[in-house]
């Protein structure tokens, strides 16, 4: 029993959301349960280390391969588009894809948020895992 007890433990983790940037997905103080995992796919929820060192959730909207569309002052992806700062547009206009070994992890509240449209891109070896719900429910 102890050791699957352990096993559980070290797949599973409990983390607590620090600020807005995910509102209305997240709230500031939500406790989110995550599972290790390295296989992400788009419309995943993540915690990860930033480039600053902090742990960070944020939602993946691509992944290795997928085009980076940039249109006017916008990122789009899908029907949703996000505003871009000229040194952001700057950045992203050099790249077409994304590259291998990496994701394009946003910010649900784009206004809020500090995310791969500062950071570039996230390699995926940096991400602790997949939120798999909110302690209380599942995220969906």
């Amino acid at each position: 029993m102890s050791s699957l007890l352990l096993l559980y433990i070290s797949l599973v983790s409990l983390f607590q959301v620090e600020n807005i940037s995910m509102e209305p997905l997240l709230k500031e103080g939500d406790r989110l349960w995550v599972i290790r995992t390295s296989r992400i796919h788009k419309g995943d929820v993540v915690v990860f280390t930033d480039p600053e060192g902090r742990l960070t959730v944020k939602s993946c909207y691509l992944t290795e391969g997928d085009e980076i569309v940039l249109e006017d002052r916008y990122l789009r992806i899908g029907n949703k588009r996000w505003f871009l700062q000229p040194d952001q547009r700057e950045r992203l206009s050099q790249t077409e894809k994304v590259p291998e070994g990496t994701v394009f992890l946003l910010g649900e509240n784009s206004f809020h948020s500090e995310d791969s449209r500062e950071w570039g891109f996230i390699e995926i070896n940096d991400i602790l895992g997949k939120v798999m719900g909110k302690k209380g429910r599942v995220i969906e």
